[in-house]
């Protein structure tokens, strides 16, 4: 059976997509066991954080967002420096006991 000009240029693609991931994998450096260990600790100001939620990576600016329950702020992180650039406060923080509540509660 004869493959639709289509169906070649898309099985091509696949290959080379596969084979630049094998290719990745070889040169990319894996722990041994397979688990990752902290190789740098950001110094985070107001109180150590024990409490946060979520976090994000724009790579495309090299900021780290922290959404820091326990400071009430969202820290932002240079991600080339490793230096806490500002926090952003004036948030509600960790709930401790019943939570507040939400405009959706009758």
């Amino acid at each position: 059976m004869v493959a639709s000009y289509k169906e070649a240029r898309m099985r091509l693609t696949l290959l080379a997509a596969a084979s630049a991931l094998t290719v990745m994998a070889g040169i990319l450096p894996a722990a041994a066991d397979g688990t990752f260990k902290p190789t740098l600790a950001v110094t985070i100001p107001g109180k150590p954080p024990n409490s946060f939620d979520i976090s994000f990576v724009d790579p495309m600016i090299r900021l780290y967002f922290l959404s820091d329950r326990s400071n009430k702020s969202v820290d932002v992180i240079d991600t080339v420096t490793n230096t806490v650039q500002y926090q952003v406060g004036g948030f509600a923080g960790a709930c401790q006991g019943r939570p507040a509540p939400s405009s959706a509660d009758p």
